[in-house]
């Protein structure tokens, strides 16, 4: 796999939540042997980042987290500040590279929340800002807010994005572009979607993150359940299968190789694995390179069949 496209994997921690210290290690071994130099973790995933601390991960990846909680009244000054200094405690950090704000808050002026983010920067919590799940104009907002009152600006923009969640392509990237602002895609398989049969989804044997009696899994039920969604993945599943390909090979070469993200403006893809040997078979899948011309049509085609009905991120369905 070409450099640039090599740089652009960050490891997603909150698969760690659901994996024990002696996992978690392996799995990060497998991350750095890999070339995997960033990890992305959060307050919300679950233990995630006290496991990171425990393991003392800074030592050989850079770390970036978020703000706590995505109820309303999370961005507050108190919330923001309070969080990074629990952030920061359990991971056993002085700073992180990244910090992002998780969500947009509505009950919380947004003056409020960057003034919070600003003393944080001025303090010398984080190196750059980045923002997630914030639609067009509350990035534009956003923006403009920050940059009249001389604060810090975003420099990272954290969503979903796979082949069939795509919306991103039509208003947020060229904004983002406009404003130096880079994106880095969490779910390239759609929070596993991708990677299941329409059989399953159908029935009532789902585990583990897609488990019906986890608030994950009802999660990605609602996102990824409907009905041409799972219309779309039995094309998916025979597209991949008749080119020779896994179904989560296709995804992983699709977004590093032929999705609309630019490696050479800093776009990078969060890749998640609870067990080291998910992870060493992705990063193989990571050397095989552009797709095919017919099979890059045919998931234009599964997009455009789904356009309608797909979730726009994991706050927003």
């Amino acid at each position: 796999m070409a450099n640039n496209h090599k740089a652009m994997i960050i490891y997603g921690a909150e698969s760690l939540s659901h994996v024990d210290e002696q996992e978690a290690a392996s799995i990060l071994n497998v991350a750095k042997k890999g070339g995997i130099t960033a990890i992305d973790t959060a307050a919300l995933y679950k233990g995630s980042e006290r496991l990171l601390g425990q393991l003392d991960v800074a030592l050989d990846f850079t770390i970036h987290t978020k703000t706590p909680g995505v109820i309303p009244g999370c961005m507050s000054q108190e919330s923001i500040i309070n969080g990074m200094e629990q952030s920061l405690h359990d991971l056993h950090l002085d700073k992180v590279e990244i910090y992002y704000l998780h969500t947009a808050d509505s009950a919380t002026p947004l003056e409020e929340t960057l003034s919070a983010i600003q003393q944080l920067y001025k303090h010398g919590k984080f190196d750059k800002l980045g923002i997630s799940n914030l639609s067009t104009e509350q990035v534009q907002d956003l923006y403009d807010l920050a940059k009249e009152k001389s604060m810090i600006l975003p420099s990272v923009y954290q969503g979903n994005y796979n082949p069939v969640a795509r919306h991103a392509e039509k208003n947020l990237f060229p904004l983002l572009r406009k404003l130096g602002i880079k994106f880095y895609a969490y779910s390239p398989l759609a929070g596993g979607f991708l990677a299941k049969s329409a059989r399953d989804l159908r029935g009532d044997n789902m585990h583990g993150r897609w488990s019906r009696d986890d608030p994950v899994g009802q999660i990605y039920h609602k996102l990824y359940n409907r009905p041409s969604l799972v219309a779309a993945l039995e094309q998916w599943e025979r597209l991949a299968h008749e080119n020779g390909m896994k179904m989560a090979e296709m995804a992983y070469r699709w977004i590093l190789y032929d999705s609309a993200l630019k490696p050479e403006l800093g776009d990078k893809i969060i890749i998640g694995s609870r067990r080291a040997s998910q992870l060493e078979e992705t990063l193989e899948i990571a050397h095989k390179g552009p797709l095919k011309k017919f099979v890059l049509h045919q998931i234009d085609l599964i997009w455009q069949s789904v356009e309608n009905e797909a979730p726009i991120d994991n706050m927003q369905d």
